[in-house]
């Protein structure tokens, strides 16, 4: 990532500054308004390219999420996939480094039915759930028809899963996103 987010004292836009070093890693400066943002995330496609063995995160996939992440220090993840059928939290929680472990809040529950954008109804029911409804949010997600059109949602190509310019646009993403939430 070339640039830390900022927002500037009392104004609604952001700008990208450059980064020192090298070893430099982004922090929340003062006069930053971090709202806490929600991010759904679906694994198949995502963390695993289509052709990849099944139930293995890629190092490539994973590493460029986690350096994305970490430009996000205000974001909460919830996994999406259907992993989540298979595996507890907790072993879900175990597929990641230490430091996306404890950002992993939760899971998705199953929608009753799987037709129409099932996977948008399940967000919209964990936000419900955990009265987090007003909460900002964002998916990460390889199948454009788990959600309708209008939703914040980042679509990775399965192929090559999450990379180095998908982490780019979901940094600008969660940025847009926040910065509506906050000026809405």
């Amino acid at each position: 990532m070339a640039g830390r987010a900022r927002r500037a004292n009392g104004s609604r836009s952001w700008r990208l500054l450059r980064r020192g070093g090298a070893g430099e890693q982004p922090s929340p400066d003062r006069g930053t308004i971090l709202l806490v943002i929600v991010l759904f995330l679906d694994v198949d496609g995502v963390l695993r390219r289509h052709n990849a063995p099944r139930y293995r995160l890629e190092p490539a996939c994973l590493e460029a999420f986690e350096n994305a992440m970490r430009w996000i220090p205000n974001a909460e993840i919830v996994i999406s996939s259907s992993w989540r059928e298979g595996f507890s939290l907790g072993e879900l929680r175990g597929f990641f480094p230490e430091g996306l472990r404890e950002r992993i809040i939760g899971i998705t529950p199953i929608a009753q039915t799987q037709d129409g954008h099932a996977r948008h109804r399940e967000v919209l029911a964990f936000l419900r759930a955990r009265g987090l409804q007003n909460r900002p949010w964002v998916a990460i997600d390889d199948d454009r028809e788990h959600y309708p059109p209008g939703c914040e949602v980042l679509f990775i190509d399965g192929s090559i899963g999450f990379d180095r310019e998908a982490g780019k646009r979901l940094v600008l993403m969660t940025l847009r996103v926040e910065d509506a939430a906050s000026s809405g």
